[in-house]
């Protein structure tokens, strides 16, 4: 019973991923916003967060219907947005420095990642586990690392 429930989890999941993947028709999402959004990110009260190269970040709290641009931090354009953790922390990155917004994009702390690390390698990209554990992708050696403590 429990194999049978497996290998129909397993075709639902093939059936949706298929389905998306070659949906047939897609909706600009833009909302008048007509420059080149590279890195995209989605909190869990559903606003997005845009990040547009040498321009900013953009947030969207109407699934893409409109964009406010978010202020710069230090007069640099945040070129990428990384990834949103479990509390609603924002990261993101200014050429080769990364920052934190803990209120939606309003205001942004800069942080340091690479100098916890033996090297100081190019950040590649970040996520988080549900507990908060913080895993770095980097053009390294290994080229993932995680922190120590949770």
């Amino acid at each position: 019973m429990v194999r049978l429930h497996s290998v129909f989890t397993a075709l639902a999941v093939i059936i949706i991923t298929t389905s998306i993947a070659h949906a047939q028709y897609w909706n600009p999402a833009n909302g008048g916003l007509a420059l080149p959004v590279t890195s995209l990110a989605i909190n869990g009260a559903g606003d997005m967060f845009g990040a547009v190269p040498d321009v900013g970040l953009y947030r969207s709290t109407d699934l893409g219907l409109s964009w406010t641009p978010l202020p710069n931090p230090n007069g640099y354009p945040l070129d990428h947005v990384w990834c949103i953790n479990g509390l609603g922390h924002i990261f993101a990155v200014a050429g080769w420095q990364e920052f934190r917004s803990t209120n939606n994009g309003d205001s942004w702390t800069p942080i340091r990642i690479q100098p916890l690390m033996s090297f100081d390698p190019q950040i590649n990209g970040w996520t988080f586990t549900k507990a908060g554990r913080m895993f770095v992708s980097t053009n390294g050696s290994t080229g993932l690392y995680t922190t120590v403590d949770d």
